[in-house]
């Protein structure tokens, strides 16, 4: 009796160790590593911006041409409406960047 109980002494911490191998391998995967969210500098910001002006001017260019040297009413209307949302978007980047930006409440804004 005394030699079974010496095996399973010994075997005891070796059969854990493969239990436990198993177990982790198998029944519990690890999770993905966090990624925290990259936010873009400022200089990304400006350069995004700078990008679609130059995509607006473009734009604009062609349209005048396309009218015959003049915007009409409804494509200057379309244009200044696009040119408001690249500058509503700027703004919108470069608040959310900004580590003292606060909302009317006083909150952090994200």
């Amino acid at each position: 009796m005394t030699e079974d109980k010496a095996m399973i002494t010994r075997a005891l911490p070796l059969l854990g160790a493969l239990m436990m191998t198993g177990m982790t391998a198998h029944a519990y995967p690890s999770p993905p590593p966090y990624m925290p969210s990259q936010k873009p500098t400022a200089e990304q910001i400006n350069q995004t911006y700078r990008h679609k002006l130059q995509a607006l001017r473009a734009e604009v260019i062609a349209t005048q041409e396309s009218d015959g040297g003049a915007l009409t009413q409804a494509h200057r209307a379309a244009l200044q409406e696009r040119l408001d949302r690249i500058h509503a978007d700027l703004r919108r980047e470069i608040r959310d960047i900004d580590v003292y930006s606060v909302s009317a409440e006083g909150r952090r804004v994200r």
